[in-house]
């Protein structure tokens, strides 16, 4: 959650907790909330929060995001759902509109990108980490994702940080 709008939350709770009950208040609060996360977060993040509520089969993607992480490939992921690869990558093509394959591979790549700018581990500790048996093959990895070495996006990423 942004600061800002736990900070925002924090004043409602306060707010709530004085006695006040004023339906046009909450109504304005409400309109101020949606305006805040509209402005705080992208719409990629509003859909992944709201993704639950507007999911076809929610215990079925609920299972798919909490855990995919743990799963080295399709047939793992299926297996630990009492499905064969084909019957979990058609029920995964209805529920997320892509192949299971390419969606674990994107949100891989976009958790190991998260660790190559935000720390300072080495690539060998993150590719061991996430799967990857070598160096090279981490490497060929980002580079086909995002288009630059691991060395390239930590560098650019340390010269955000100075300016």
């Amino acid at each position: 959650m942004r600061p800002v709008i736990g900070a925002f939350l924090d004043r409602l709770i306060d707010t709530l907790e004085h006695g006040i009950r004023c339906h046009n208040f909450f109504d304005m609060k409400i309109k101020e909330f949606f305006m805040m996360v509209r402005w705080y977060y992208s719409k990629e993040e509003i859909y992944d929060f709201l993704y639950f509520i507007i999911s076809g089969d929610t215990a079925f993607s609920e299972y798919v995001r909490l855990r995919w992480i743990y799963y080295r490939n399709v047939l793992e992921f299926a297996e630990s759902m009492h499905m064969t690869p084909k019957q979990f990558s058609k029920k995964f093509g209805e529920v997320f509109s892509t192949t299971p394959y390419k969606w674990m591979k994107e949100g891989k790549a976009k958790i190991v990108h998260k660790e190559i700018t935000t720390t300072d581990e080495s690539f060998k500790h993150i590719a061991d980490k996430y799967g990857c048996h070598s160096v090279q093959q981490f490497n060929k990895f980002i580079k086909a994702a995002f288009g630059k070495t691991p060395g390239e996006i930590r560098k650019e990423a340390r010269k955000e940080r100075r300016n």
